[in-house]
């Protein structure tokens, strides 16, 4: 299946609707089912609020605030989004340093597209804090922060480059250029001292052409754009 990814504006910006969704009822009990087996499998799941897209350009994002739950029914089972019709917006950066770009596998027990390769850190774009308003920057260095133990002082200002579309789940990834003077073996450190459990592994990549595999596709497209 084909993963659609557009440029955009790196001055992009983020419009927030006020909307909310509703459900026929026999929806909401399939939601509920699938959301309390996820429970079980990971305990940790938070029902927070997370950011979905209706309309994507270039140079403008629209869309409004939902329930993390009911993406996961629709990750969970495709054929929801016939009802749910949601397209969660997500964020990830590819991290260069001196030796190369950083890649991390995501673990055996995430909740989706486990044991890939992808650009890190990566996230859902999400209501920190019930904050209504939304700043990708301040996103994109708190994953970073959260997953591998990073300051976002040890960067330059990222750079928005594109947007990624997963064809199944409808995931809108929005991918960042990320630079930084720190060595691969310093991230490292920071990540194994200070990072959480989203990677089992992370490597250093100089040459694109060895990339691993399985390797998520919006990493591939950012890797490709951001050093062509």
């Amino acid at each position: 299946m084909l993963w659609k990814t557009i440029p955009l504006k790196s001055n992009c910006s983020i419009e927030i609707l006020d909307k909310k969704v509703f459900f026929h009822s026999d929806i909401n009990k399939k939601i509920e089912y699938i959301w309390n087996l996820k429970k079980r499998e990971n305990p940790n799941l938070f029902n927070g609020r997370v950011f979905t897209v209706t309309n994507l350009s270039d140079i403008k994002i629209t869309g409004f605030w939902t329930e993390y739950k009911f993406i996961v029914a629709q990750m969970k089972n495709h054929q929801f989004y016939q009802e749910l019709n949601l397209q969660p917006l997500a964020i990830t950066g590819l991290i260069r340093c001196p030796e190369g770009f950083i890649l991390g596998k995501r673990n055996n027990h995430a909740i989706y597209m486990s044991n890939y390769w992808q650009t890190c850190p990566a996230g859902s774009i999400e209501s920190r804090n019930q904050d209504n308003n939304i700043n990708l920057i301040d996103q994109l260095f708190a994953e970073l922060q959260e997953e591998l133990g990073l300051d976002k002082t040890y960067f330059q200002q990222p750079i928005l480059i594109n947007a990624t579309t997963h064809p199944e789940t409808h995931i809108i990834d929005l991918g960042f250029s990320l630079k930084t003077n720190l060595s691969f073996e310093n991230i490292r450190h920071h990540w194994i001292d200070k990072g959480n459990t989203e990677y089992d592994e992370l490597i250093c990549i100089s040459n694109p052409i060895t990339l691993p595999n399985p390797i998520i596709p919006t990493a591939k497209n950012l890797i490709k754009e951001i050093l062509k």
